[in-house]
């Protein structure tokens, strides 16, 4: 470092001072036209690969963010708002799903929901995944209108705990013994609030459901998907830790 603190005035000198003053300094050290031509070509290179050095060692530096730590630079850019975590209330909720044992189809299964306020739980059936998909990333109007026009049966439950049965062993009569069909869900229950908070909460809990149609299934009746709708129309995707909480 000390020998490019030494000779980088003099890099400069020879590329930014006047041409009459860089004669001058070559008439001095010696040499005929071209040599002073080529010295300063040599030299200009010279200056601007250790300017390119410095540039690229204080971006590969900061980059690796040996200033403020590890990666600091991408946590910068990807880290989220500072401002103060704020957990969000689920109205309506599945806690638990449990199928029959005694058939294929695990029909008829029975839900227990906990829910904050009363509202309409919707099963729908042989359910297309594109217009499940796009009614889930549409506000929560559409969304709620989409389960109300293709549900096959509707009913209210009430605020607090709660389980009932549902039955759909008709609805896949037909089907039974068959793979079923890989581009439509084979239900879906829906949880819609009837509460209309001020702040996010999440008003709307689908859950898709995969029925087992047949003992070459390897997966039996379970919840497959679960997708909450905010009441400021946020989509969220909560998992099952290995804990059994729930985070998204």
């Amino acid at each position: 470092m000390n020998h490019c603190v030494t000779i980088l005035p003099i890099l400069c000198f020879l590329t930014l001072s006047p041409f009459s003053a860089r004669v001058k300094f070559c008439r001095m050290t010696g040499g005929s036209f071209f040599q002073r031509v080529a010295a300063r070509l040599i030299f200009s290179l010279l200056l601007l690969s250790l300017l390119f050095y410095l540039f690229f060692r204080r971006v590969r530096l900061w980059l690796n963010g040996i200033q403020n730590g590890q990666n600091a630079y991408f946590n910068r850019i990807f880290s989220l708002s500072e401002r103060p975590l704020q957990r969000i209330s689920n109205n309506c909720l599945i806690t638990n799903f449990v199928p029959s044992k005694g058939t294929i189809s695990g029909c008829p299964f029975t839900v227990e929901t906990s829910c904050l306020s009363e509202g309409t739980c919707y099963v729908l059936t042989d359910v297309p995944t594109r217009s499940l998909h796009q009614a889930l990333i549409g506000d929560q109007k559409k969304l709620q209108e989409f389960l109300s026009i293709g549900a096959i049966r509707c009913f209210r439950f009430q605020c607090g705990t709660g389980s009932f049965t549902i039955d759909l062993t008709d609805n896949f009569q037909q089907t039974q013994g068959k793979c079923s069909q890989r581009g439509r869900y084979s239900s879906v229950i829906a949880l819609v609030s009837d509460t209309k908070p001020e702040d996010e909460q999440v008003v709307i809990s689908c859950y898709v459901i995969h029925i087992r149609l047949s003992e070459e299934e390897r997966f039996d009746t379970s919840i497959l998907y679960t997708f909450w709708k905010t009441n400021w129309d946020r989509l969220l995707t909560p998992q099952l830790s290995k804990n059994g909480e729930i985070s998204l």
